[in-house]
Order: C-alpha cells, then sequence, then structure tokens
C-alpha cells in the first residue's frame, strides 16, 4: 500500500511540473488581463494538481492499477537503452530504500511542522496581551462592524517582530509589542485592513492545508516554489483590497509603510511568524509586489478570467494525461512488482480463444429435490465434482455392498461436460451432495449451463494429469491452455458458491 501511494507522489510530481510549466511562463501575461484574485486561483490550482490524483480515473477505469498490483512487470534485459537504465538503477543498493526513505521524510516534516505551529500559536497567545484603549483597539473595532467579521482579537506581543495573523478557529491579529507606538493613525488603518482581508480571504486555512498536506512532496523544490508563490500573490491580493481607492500618491505612501515595517522588523532582530504577515517572506518578495502596485491591474476583463480559467482546465488534463503517461515508466523505475527477464528464458503459449454461445442460469431449488445419482463417464459425457474447500476431482464409483449405514452429505457442484455430434460442447452445473463414507451422490437443481461453438477438452485421463499440475504447481505452473481453462471454470464456481 505505501508503495503504490509513493508512487502516485511520483506521477502527481509529473502533472504538477507539466501544469506548471506550460503555465507559469504565462502567468506575467494573464495578471494584465485579470487581477491578483485570479493568480491565487491559478496558484491555488496548480498546488492541487501535486495533491489530487485525477489521472487514477482513468487508471481505474481501465485496470491498470489493479493490472500494478498484482501482477509482475517484465522488463527485458535485450530491449534497449532505456530498460537498461531501468536495470541498472534497480541494481542501485539505495533504490529499495527509497519509498520509505520518502515516508519517513514525510511523516518528520508533518510532526515537525504541526509542533511548530501549534508551538507558535500557543506561545503568542500565552505571553500576548488583548489591545485595549488606543488608537489600534479603536480602528479594530471599526473594521470589525465595518466588515462582519467575528471570531478575531487583537492582541499585542514580543515574540513576533511584524504584523501577521494566525489562527484557524480562533482567529488573533497580533502586532509586536515594540511597534504599538510606531505608526500614525492612517498606517494603523492600513496595517490593520490589510490582516484583516487574509481573515475574509480565508487565507491562513488555505496556507496551514497546503503547508500539512504538502509534506508528500518534501522532496520537491517546485513545491516549495509555488507555496512562495501563492503566498506571494495572497499578500497582492490584501495590497489591491487596502489601495483599490488610492491614487498613485497614496500607493506610494502605502509602499513606504510597508518598507517602514521592514525596517522595524529588522530592528527588532527579525524572526519568523508561523501565519500572514503584510511584509511576506522577504524583501524579494515585497519588490515584486511593489512592482504590481505601481503597474497595477484593473482586473476589470470578463474575457480574460474566462480564458485564463479554460487554460487551468487545460493544464490541469494535460498534467494529468502526462502522469497517465509516465504510469508504466514510473512503475518499471519504482515498483516492487518488477522481474528482470530474459527472452531466450521465456517461453510464451498462446492461449487459443474459444468461442461461448450461451450461459443460462436457473433460478428455483426444483419441486422434487435432490435424487440418487450415480455418475458415469462415456464418450458423449462426463463429469467432476467441486467440494466446498476448492478441490477438485472426479467422482469415485460408490460401494453398493458396502455395509449400511447413516449417510453424511456434504455440500458439492457436480459438473456436466456433454459433448455433441457437431463439434460443440455443454457444461451443466448441479447443486448436488456427496456421502463422505460411500460416495454415493444425490444430483440437485441445475443452476448453470454454458455452451462452447467448439469443444477442445482433454478426455478423463488428460484433464486428472492437468487437474493434479494446476494443484502442485497453482496457477503460475499451468502452462498449458487446457489447464488454464479447468482452472478457469474452477474459479466461476467458486465465484457461483460465494467464495
Amino acid at each position: 500500500m505505501i508503495d503504490r501511494i509513493f508512487i502516485a507522489v511520483l506521477l502527481l510530481s509529473v502533472s504538477g511540473f507539466v501544469f506548471c510549466a506550460f503555465f507559469l511562463p504565462l502567468e506575467k501575461l494573464a495578471y494584465r488581463f485579470t487581477s491578483a484574485k485570479t493568480m491565487v486561483f491559478v496558484n491555488t490550482a496548480a498546488l492541487f494538481s501535486f495533491l489530487l490524483p485525477f489521472y487514477l480515473i482513468v487508471s481505474f477505469y481501465d485496470g491498470s492499477e489493479k493490472l500494478f498490483q498484482d501482477y509482475m512487470i517484465l522488463v527485458f534485459q535485450e530491449d534497449g537503452p532505456f530498460e537498461a537504465f531501468v536495470i541498472a538503477f534497480r541494481g542501485l543498493p539505495v533504490t529499495k530504500y527509497l519509498c520509505g526513505l520518502w515516508l519517513f521524510g514525510a511523516v518528520w516534516l508533518l510532526v515537525y511542522r504541526t509542533g511548530e505551529y501549534l508551538s507558535f500559536t500557543a506561545g503568542t497567545t500565552a505571553s500576548g496581551f488583548l489591545i485595549n484603549g488606543s488608537i489600534w483597539a479603536e480602528v479594530f473595532c471599526g473594521l470589525k462592524r465595518e466588515q462582519n467579521v467575528r471570531n478575531v482579537r487583537l492582541i499585542g506581543s514580543c515574540c513576533i517582530s511584524a504584523p501577521c495573523t494566525f489562527g484557524i478557529r480562533n482567529r488573533y491579529i497580533a502586532i509586536p509589542a515594540v511597534m504599538l507606538n510606531s505608526f500614525a493613525e492612517d498606517e494603523v488603518k492600513q496595517i490593520l485592513r490589510h490582516e484583516f482581508y487574509h481573515v475574509i480571504h480565508r487565507d491562513l486555512l488555505r496556507k496551514f492545508l497546503i503547508m500539512q498536506v504538502g509534506c508528500i512532496h518534501w522532496f520537491n523544490p517546485l513545491f516549495y516554489y509555488l507555496k512562495e508563490n501563492l503566498s506571494d500573490w495572497q499578500e497582492t491580493v490584501c495590497d489591491d483590497e487596502v489601495t483599490k481607492d488610492m491614487g498613485e500618491e497614496e500607493r506610494k505612501r502605502y509602499i513606504r509603510l510597508v518598507m517602514k515595517v521592514l525596517e522595524l522588523q529588522k530592528d527588532t532582530g527579525g524572526g519568523r511568524n508561523w501565519g500572514t504577515s503584510m511584509i511576506g517572506s522577504d524583501r524579494k518578495s515585497c519588490q515584486r509586489r511593489f512592482e504590481r502596485l505601481l503597474r497595477k491591474s484593473t482586473g476589470t476583463n470578463p474575457g480574460g478570467r474566462v480564458l485564463v480559467t479554460a487554460l487551468v482546465l487545460f493544464s490541469l488534463f494535460l498534467g494529468n494525461a502526462a502522469a497517465k503517461e509516465a504510469d508504466i515508466v514510473v512503475n518499471q523505475l519504482f515498483s516492487p512488482n518488477v522481474q528482470i527477464a530474459s527472452r531466450e528464458n521465456l517461453k510464451i503459449e498462446e492461449v487459443r480463444e474459444i468461442e461461448t454461445r450461451q450461459l443460462r442460469y436457473s433460478s428455483g431449488a426444483g419441486a422434487d429435490g435432490p435424487v440418487e445419482f450415480r455418475p458415469y463417464n462415456a464418450a458423449d459425457a462426463a463429469y467432476e465434482i467441486f467440494w466446498r474447500d476448492g478441490f477438485a476431482a472426479f467422482p469415485q464409483r460408490a460401494d453398493p455392498f458396502g455395509a449400511e449405514h447413516p449417510h453424511q452429505y456434504m455440500e458439492i457442484t457436480l459438473r456436466e461436460h456433454r459433448k455433441y455430434p457437431d463439434g460443440s460442447c455443454e457444461f451443466v452445473y448441479y447443486d448436488s451432495e456427496e456421502c463422505s463414507v460411500c460416495g454415493t451422490i444425490r444430483r440437485g437443481r441445475k443452476f448453470c449451463e454454458e455452451f462452447q461453438a467448439e469443444c477442445s477438452h482433454k478426455s478423463e485421463n488428460q484433464t486428472k494429469r492437468i487437474y493434479q499440475q494446476v494443484i502442485n504447481n497453482g496457477t503460475n505452473g499451468a502452462n498449458d491452455a487446457e489447464g488454464a481453462v479447468i482452472h478457469n471454470k474452477e474459479h466461476a464456481v467458486r465465484q457461483r458458491l460465494d467464495y
């Protein structure tokens, strides 16, 4: 099971890579005709292309996923350079530990990130204090009424280095204690309004889920890049909301405010905020945001949004199609169900398909119930018994001269094989009973008839030999075509008896 998940993660990496290779070069162009909100949608879709295996729908539908799970993949040494690479790669000592290494890294990172986030949340709230009786509290209460936002608190803390928002259920806007007296009223409004928009847009929940679920891609640098890119666009959305009614000079003042917060953070010694913050992840991300603010996108072109949405859906399709196309290659490299083979030592026997004309099932137990029956084997008819434990054999002749005894009947399935002059044959199945002491058989209702246009079945002695081969060697050892046919018939009867 773990190895199948590991292979799914690798195929999802293929899907995500193709999505990003197709769309990321067009990101700046798409932003011209849409908005930052649309770019958040695009980057979220890109991240989920690493997480949602849509290609598995096709794999389950065509049965390939079950084949990869239940059957061996043969890699032939003589087929070409790629097969030689597969053999060399699988021969490396580290290859068999890759799945375990991935699982260890994913679990460790999940535990580490969860612990660090909970530690930050608990530490900040425990050491924090409610901000009351100041311009911060007055502006905060006004924004709560304006935005109709509940379940959010304004606190001050000495544990953080920049204004930030954190918490999933109980949400907090936290202000560093050293910055409480550093801003004018209009600057306080802009800082709190920016953080409020993170709460309104549910950026905290989105970031937390991607951070947790994304642990399965701890080895993939492209996934980390997308997370940072999404965080930048989330900050840009909040910037756009705060400055949507501002002119160019006012937007420049807002940029200077963000730079002021950056300088104050530097004076406090920095530190990481486990949440969303108006200063973003680093100075480079701030630089990109400033450039977007100065050449602000109008975001009023509905045709651009429709086109971008269509491109996103096409990119998802393209990525999952590439993942589906790569499933054989990835399974050859990483699946445990791979066997290296040589064509010189491989013998393949062709099994002739037999046309099945009709298969009928009867219903009802019959009025007379089971009657005593003596099976016989002749040129045109033969009988076989299938017991409940799955063992199959030919019925033995009952001993009519044995001592009288109470019959001890076991439930069996009796199969009658009838041959016809035109070369066809028929299998008839009966619910029956057999005495475990003397072998007396009572034949009951007929529940299934199977007609075959061409009979190619062996005689009784040949069939006994094939049955013994199947029993001794298992289905993998039954190389004879008729052996495979008999095994398939036995399997059909097992299904009928609810094995």
